[in-house]
């Protein structure tokens, strides 16, 4: 069968980019193999594009051969933490690949998420579908939070492709052992 697949969440199905996600997130390649647990120190940092902070990135930390990916989200400043197996407990110790790119942040439909979900599925390239997707959230949650007094949330950056993958990122970071490690991520075009 060809095309797109959905996985059904209440009433309302998952786009096939959204479930591929969290299926990719599972299994990366060349981020897994059958070694016993690495050690991991504690990093932080900031990320920043244009000489502004990114917001809601997901930076991510990976070594060949570890069997698990480092992660944290940026906040408002830019500024992240990384998780590898307990919270903020960092990454392995090593040279790392890192990866950032935009998350967007799904709403529950119940909550005024105004997203149409069959007009995203008929996007052929992902890319687009990608950016549509969140195109549709931003403003789905722009209208929510307005609803409710609250002030807008960031608008999402787009960021270069180059650092969406571990294959094609040229970013590089060695942490060290026994010690916090701070890194300042510079995105250029």
């Amino acid at each position: 069968m060809t095309g797109t697949w959905t996985m059904n969440m209440g009433t309302r199905p998952l786009p096939c980019f959204l479930s591929g996600a969290v299926v990719m997130s599972l299994a990366l390649p060349g981020c897994s193999s059958d070694t016993g647990k690495p050690e991991v120190a504690p990093v932080r940092g900031t990320v920043r594009y244009q000489d502004k902070p990114v917001e809601e990135a997901m930076v991510e930390f990976c070594q060949e051969g570890i069997p698990f990916r480092s992660t944290g989200l940026t906040n408002d400043k830019g500024e992240f933490e990384l998780t590898s197996m307990m919270t903020g407990d960092g990454a392995p110790v090593g040279k790392n690949k890192v990866t950032v790119t935009i998350r967007p942040v799904f709403l529950d439909p119940r909550a005024g998420g105004g997203i149409d979900l069959a007009a995203l599925e008929k996007i052929e390239d992902p890319e687009e579908r990608r950016r549509r997707g969140i195109e549709m959230e931003s403003q789905a949650l722009a209208g929510y939070r307005s609803s409710l007094g609250l002030k807008p949330q960031p608008t999402h950056q787009s960021l270069p492709k180059k650092y969406s993958s571990r294959d094609s990122t040229d970013i590089e970071f060695e942490v060290l052992p026994d010690q916090q490690n701070e890194f300042q991520i510079v995105l250029t075009d």
